[in-house]
């Protein structure tokens, strides 16, 4: 599967990828990955993830200039990331599984189980 997430302002993708098969043999549910493309072809990257495992979520922020993501086993991690899709704070570890930015951008909200 492949899912992909626009940034607001169409300047740069989000590619989440999810196989059913884990070639390593880690995980029964298979393996994901997030890569960052920038629209005009200049930069693109694997997202490296600050924990082993699977993602669960990934989202831009209003303005586009950063995204979060949620990876690893339970309970995970939350990262925010910039455009060159370098880490830049990590909201530590918790039971978490979804990402909500407020429409203007100044809350964050990192929910779950």
């Amino acid at each position: 599967d492949v899912s992909i997430k626009w940034s607001p302002a169409g300047s740069a993708v989000l590619v989440y990828t999810h196989t059913t098969v884990d070639t390593t043999g880690d995980s029964y549910y298979g393996s994901t990955g997030l890569h960052m493309v920038h629209a005009d072809g200049q930069f693109e990257c694997g997202v490296p993830m600050q924990a082993e495992g699977p993602i669960s979520a990934a989202e831009w922020s209003p303005n586009g200039r950063q995204f979060v993501v949620i990876a690893g086993r339970m309970p995970a991690t939350a990262t925010l990331y910039d455009m060159k899709a370098r880490p830049e704070f990590s909201f530590g570890t918790g039971h978490r599984s979804v990402i909500s930015w407020s429409p203007h951008g100044r809350f964050l909200c990192l929910a779950g189980f």
